[in-house]
């Protein structure tokens, strides 16, 4: 089952909507980072960015989305087997794609007011943002293939959006 240990440790006296302790696939280091921080995270231990996988609350929604990375939102519930068959890709994804994707996985039975704002009528539901803004969204469980295509055309867009505003 998917639970807050998706933020990996939380810190000692940091609320779970505020900071995550994220391991690093390559070292193994465990960092603390804030969920809204404006910067990438990335490894305190060899400075690879890490995977960026965080909890979704209301109180810290809009925080949460302002990042220079693609957002990957996961409306999900612990009772829907197609959630729980998705997690291991989405990670996979958020590693595959450290230092430019963050997922914020949000528990819509924990975070009703987000699912009546985002108009969930079923999970999963993944919803692509850029700038605060949701760009895309996609209903149900997709294949690893579809999905990693997917996003793969996200984040290849956005890094192309980038190059050009540089």
């Amino acid at each position: 089952m998917i639970d807050d240990s998706d933020c990996g440790t939380p810190a000692t006296g940091i609320g779970r909507a505020e900071a995550c302790s994220l391991q690093c696939p390559a070292c193994r280091f465990w960092s603390l980072w804030p969920v809204a921080a404006a910067e990438l995270p990335q490894c305190a231990g060899c400075g690879r960015p890490l995977p960026w996988v965080v909890p979704g609350t209301a109180a810290g929604f809009d925080a949460a989305i302002d990042t220079p990375a693609l957002v990957l939102v996961e409306f999900w519930a612990p009772w829907s087997g197609s959630s729980l068959a998705l997690a291991p890709q989405l990670h996979r994804l958020a590693a595959r794609h450290a230092g430019r994707l963050k997922l914020i996985k949000i528990e819509i039975d924990r975070e009703p007011g987000l699912g009546i704002l985002h108009r969930v009528t079923g999970v999963p539901l993944l919803m692509i943002m850029t700038d605060g803004e949701e760009v895309d969204r996609r209903h149900g469980s997709p294949s690893e293939g579809q999905l990693t295509r997917w996003i793969d055309r996200w984040v290849t867009h956005r890094g192309r959006t980038a190059a050009t505003a540089e």
